[in-house]
């Protein structure tokens, strides 16, 4: 009987549990911090000064939740849409791995709300834009049922 280990750059390495018995085993790493993203959708229209007030407020939020979030995070544009859409994503890390699913949902729906918040208080807003509506006057010699 074996126990595997897996070491640097994804080497696995295995000892024999005989050995393993005789050793003290420290666990210092059980997994990396989990990554999260969210992408959202402004409208093209929207100054660069609100979103980069957007990403101030973001960063300040995390930096209030040390033991929520890592520190470091990055908003990026995806991609422009008809013209009319910019969109972003928020990507950063919590500072927990996969162990507790519903603590990372937790954080997660908290800082979608404080996103909310945000949008709200900085009147970032996404409308549709104006669609051409043509209408016609119906013959009235049609007939009726």
């Amino acid at each position: 009987m074996t126990t595997v280990f897996i070491g640097d750059f994804g080497a696995k390495l295995w000892y024999p549990n005989s050995v393993l018995a005789t050793k003290p085993i420290q666990n210092f790493y059980r997994s990396p911090d989990m990554g999260d993203s969210f992408e959202f959708v402004v409208h093209s229209s929207t100054p660069a000064e609100k979103i980069a007030q957007l990403k101030d407020r973001i960063g300040k939020y995390i930096a209030a939740k040390p033991h929520h979030w890592k520190p470091s995070f990055s908003m990026l544009v995806l991609d422009l849409v008809e013209v009319n859409k910019m969109k972003l994503c928020l990507g950063l890390s919590h500072t927990m791995n996969h162990q507790d699913f519903g603590e990372k949902v937790s954080r997660r729906s908290d800082l979608l709300w404080e996103m909310k918040k945000l949008f709200e208080e900085l009147n970032i807003e996404y409308h549709l834009p104006t669609q051409e509506v043509h209408i016609r006057d119906l013959d009235k010699t049609t007939k009726t049922a």
